[in-house]
């Protein structure tokens, strides 16, 4: 649910979330889980190794989702497991030739 509101708009109000109050602009956190904050780690770590980003790779987190971001890549990838990371890499190494 706070994702489907968030993605409506920017500003969320104590009635977008269904409290009977006086509307009031409202902040939703966000935070990692331990697995995601694990899984974040792992794509860090794997973009620093080949090179961070000065080579074009970098790791985020936004929206609930881990994202990469290779130099083969005009957006984000989304990744959900450790075994995603490797593939992407590996793909992206295997197309562009580059082996470390």
């Amino acid at each position: 649910m706070k994702i489907e509101i968030m993605n409506k708009r920017k500003k969320v109000t104590s009635l977008d979330i269904g409290f009977a109050l006086p509307s009031r602009e409202i902040y939703i956190g966000d935070h990692l889980t331990p697995f995601q904050q694990e899984l974040l780690g792992q794509a860090k770590d794997k973009c620093a190794e080949k090179g961070g980003r000065t080579a074009g790779y970098s790791a985020g987190y936004s929206w609930g989702k881990i994202r990469i971001k290779t130099p083969a890549e005009e957006r984000r990838c989304v990744v959900s497991s450790k075994e995603e990371i490797d593939r992407l890499i590996e793909q992206i190494d295997a197309n562009s030739g580059n082996q470390s």
